[in-house]
């Protein structure tokens, strides 16, 4: 099972050759990551958690994320191009891989407690998290992010890769 990313739908693609071709795993990419940790939690039999790029904000103030929704809120089109653009994605695909998000998706995003979201129950019960970061990333702190993911994950920092980890 893969989730998708904020503004991004079927995306999965983009990411193959950090995704099994076979298994019993589930993966999520930047906001997708929320969603996959918390099914991942639900799911007794999964073995295996894949986070591209999770959407990790914790370390950020109150003034930063007030602003990212009074853009949000100003222009959501131009919010989701300049999103997409930032992540690095191509214009290509931004048109084939985006789509609509919400208010309160962008709230769930920024807000989101990854301290209490189930990583270490899963970490407990013995499910593989893997985490791939681009030290390149313009959307998230990837040094903030992989340094929290390391307590419950094996982080994997990808050397001049952004967002979408190209």
């Amino acid at each position: 099972m893969f989730y998708s990313g904020f503004c991004l739908e079927g995306e999965e693609a983009l990411f193959h050759e950090f995704l099994p071709q076979y298994g019993d795993f589930m993966s999520g990419f930047s906001y997708g990551a929320i969603s996959a940790v918390r099914e991942a939690v639900l799911d007794k039999e999964i073995k295996r958690l894949i986070l591209l790029s999770p959407a990790y904000y914790a370390h950020t103030n109150e003034a930063f994320r007030e602003a990212q929704i009074a853009a949000f809120e100003a222009d959501a089109e131009l919010y989701k191009l300049k999103l997409l653009k930032k992540s690095g994605l191509s214009v290509e695909d931004g048109v084939r891989y985006g789509k609509d998000s919400s208010l309160t998706e962008l709230r769930e995003l920024l807000y989101f407690d990854w301290r209490g979201a189930g990583l270490d129950t899963l970490k407990k019960r013995g499910v593989k998290i893997e985490v791939f970061i681009g030290e390149a990333d313009r959307v998230v702190d990837p040094y903030a992010s992989a340094d929290f993911f390391e307590e419950f994950a094996d982080v994997y920092r990808l050397k001049n890769k952004n967002h979408i980890l190209r």
